[in-house]
């Protein structure tokens, strides 16, 4: 595992916000997911949106790979996963 040179930040907007203008076009790390209660947005802490919401001072992690890709079959049962296992 690699840490990351730069601060990132956590950014909360509301569910129904526009992805701020530009902010798919900076270098570097970026990353923007809505789900029907927010708009989260992580990148360089720079490049932050203003928000009420914030969190600075994030580093960013990278794992080395690549990585295998386990056969569902050995992956252990989720709890409360149906059939129990016998």
């Amino acid at each position: 595992m690699d840490v990351r040179p730069g601060d990132h930040t956590v950014v909360r907007l509301p569910a129904d916000a526009p992805v701020p203008p530009g902010l798919l076009d900076v270098p570097g790390f970026v990353s923007v997911t809505r789900t029907p209660d927010e708009l989260s947005i992580v990148c360089p802490t720079e490049h932050a949106p203003e928000s009420a919401d914030t969190q600075s001072g994030w580093r960013l992690l990278t794992v080395r790979g690549p990585l295998g890709s386990p056969s569902p079959a050995s992956w252990p049962p989720c709890p409360g996963s149906w059939p129990p296992p016998v």
